[in-house]
């Protein structure tokens, strides 16, 4: 039994990151000294950070830069010779398994010519 592990909110999503070993150290210190999960700390920087940056880039401006490196994509000649379906398909499927809702997809596919 663990005695300083917490448990995870099952509704939310695991994002996962590479550190180093000694940023990693210092971090495991850092939460088990404070009493917190190292869930509960990455939630706090991600939730600054999106706040801040949806001033910046707010989720139809993100949503236009995707639609912009997709045709970029769709572009370049060995992705020209795959129909417009198929890629769109390939697309769809791209951004469904990084995780992007199906919304978002549902827009960004609408607009890929």
């Amino acid at each position: 039994m663990a005695v300083l592990q917490t448990e995870p909110d099952r509704k939310d999503v695991l994002i996962g990151a590479y550190v180093s070993r000694r940023t990693h150290s210092y971090f495991t210190l850092f939460t088990l000294a404070k009493g917190m999960s190292k869930s509960k700390v990455f939630q706090e920087l991600f939730y600054d950070f999106i706040s801040r940056q949806k001033e910046v880039d707010p989720e139809s401006a993100l949503i236009r830069q995707i639609i912009t490196r997709v045709q970029k994509t769709r572009n370049k000649s060995k992705n020209r010779d795959m129909d417009l379906g198929t890629f769109k398909k390939v697309i769809q499927a791209e951004l469904l398994q990084k995780g992007v809702a199906e919304n978002y997809v549902a827009i960004i596919i609408s607009e890929i010519i």
